[in-house]
């Protein structure tokens, strides 16, 4: 049975918040989980847009990781992330924030 996929979408305000995003990733991948971030894919090949709308069709789960001082930016986000997925196989859509210091 292949590892569940779990896409990660987050809000890029800072690169203290990319790099707790990235040790949620490594540390899903180190439990078995296909987990997927941007931070993996410098630059794809047929840009970034394409990229995303791919990973959310794919992903059978979703998070969307925002941090609290994103505010109202960080509700566009997950109304975007919100829309592509309602034309993927995901079984979980979920957002969440984090504060500083987790």
């Amino acid at each position: 049975m292949a590892p569940p996929k779990v896409f990660i979408s987050y809000s890029h305000d800072s690169p203290a918040h990319a790099a707790k995003v990235l040790a949620l990733s490594n540390r899903l991948r180190g439990n078995g989980i296909d987990a997927v971030v941007d931070q993996y894919e410098p630059f794809p090949p047929r840009g970034w847009i394409e990229w995303m709308k791919h990973q959310v069709r794919d992903a059978q789960f979703i998070l969307v990781v925002c941090t609290e001082t994103i505010g109202g930016a960080g509700m566009v986000l997950k109304g975007l992330v919100r829309v592509l997925a309602r034309s993927t196989k995901a079984s979980l859509f979920s957002s969440f924030f984090m504060k500083p210091g987790e």
